[in-house]
């Protein structure tokens, strides 16, 4: 499995000093940023709010923007509070977002930092963390729509997070009336709470089971029909490519990860278990990368068109109690027209 780091922010500076109050910070012509706290955290509406000026100042300076627009909206449970939310454009103006949830003020200093590296990485380039420029990465005959990330942290405990990349079947390589949309979904969880995530903190939380989910049905679209989807029931490790000709995302898994898939496919419900073992991998990051397709009749009328769930639990374990504590995290995603 190729392992990712998990957002390093070695020698980045962070946020400026945890406020009260909301704060808005622009730091390019393209990147706005969002900070609050447990007393005012982000709420989905900021989110639309700051996205949307965003996106109509691109307008307003000459730039091009290609509706409909691919939409998100972050959902945390009860207890977490949105702290930290930074959103750049994409290609012909397509929104792409950083969000940060946290349970406890003991996880807002990491939070922070976070938020500040894809800050900085939106700025320099668009780069995400996980996927690197995808702009300049073609599938053939698939278009590039957006990508987010999404971490949720809980100390002592550790990190989840649920980001993706989607992408459209191009009208010319598609004889439906409907629509194809791919997701493919970077889904995984950090034990403990050290600032980069990229190793062992020295906490006895580990982890120990995820999920990763992909509900079609919280869509609003009629004709939904899962067409593809992977990883599937194997031994590991394996090899797994998903969809349609031309729509493959390939992923390798460490022997010490099984993965289980539970999902009801003829429902239009992606779920993917994975457990993991052994000492060493319980106390690093773990990562799985499922995908699906499907296909959604195109929307008439309206301004909204909901997609796709994409969700990420995660299980921690304490190493010596044997208690544990699992949450959720995940991503409504949705076209405006």
């Amino acid at each position: 499995m190729k392992r990712r780091n998990f957002l390093k922010t070695a020698g980045i500076a962070t946020a400026a000093a945890f406020s009260p109050n909301l704060a808005t910070a622009k730091k390019g012509p393209g990147t706005r940023r969002l900070r609050g706290d447990a007393n005012n955290p982000v709420s989905v509406e900021d989110i639309h709010r700051l996205r949307m000026s965003l996106v109509h100042e691109f307008e307003r300076r000459g730039g091009s923007v290609e509706r409909p627009l691919p939409m998100s909206d972050p959902g945390v449970e009860d207890g977490f509070d949105i702290v930290d939310y930074v959103v750049t454009l994409g290609p012909n103006g397509k929104p792409r977002q950083h969000i940060e949830s946290v349970a406890t003020g003991q996880s807002v200093e990491n939070a922070r930092a976070r938020a500040a590296n894809a800050q900085k990485r939106f700025e320099q380039s668009g780069k995400l963390s996980t996927q690197g420029d995808l702009s300049t990465q073609a599938i053939s005959g698939w278009e590039y729509e957006t990508s987010d990330e999404y971490y949720s942290e809980n100390a002592p405990y550790g990190v989840i997070y649920s980001n993706y990349d989607w992408r459209k079947l191009k009208e010319s390589n598609d004889d439906y009336d409907e629509d194809m949309h791919g997701f493919h979904q970077y889904s995984g969880m950090v034990p403990g709470t050290s600032k980069d995530g990229s190793e062992y903190d020295g906490s006895d939380w580990m982890n120990q089971v995820g999920w990763a989910y992909h509900d079609w049905n919280h869509g609003n679209a009629s004709g939904r029909q899962l067409h593809s989807r992977g990883p599937v029931v194997q031994e590991s490790p394996y090899n797994v490519s998903i969809g349609l000709p031309s729509f493959e995302f390939s992923y390798d898994f460490p022997s010490d990860t099984d993965i289980v898939e539970q999902g009801e496919p003829s429902e239009g419900q992606g779920e993917w278990k994975y457990d993991i073992w052994g000492y060493t991998n319980r106390h690093n990051p773990n990562e799985i990368e499922p995908g699906s397709t499907c296909r959604v009749d195109e929307k008439s009328s309206g301004t909204q068109l909901d997609i796709v769930r994409l969700k990420t639990k995660g299980q921690f374990q304490n190493d010596v109690t044997l208690n544990r504590v699992n949450w959720s995290c995940w991503m409504d995603t949705w076209w405006n027209f």
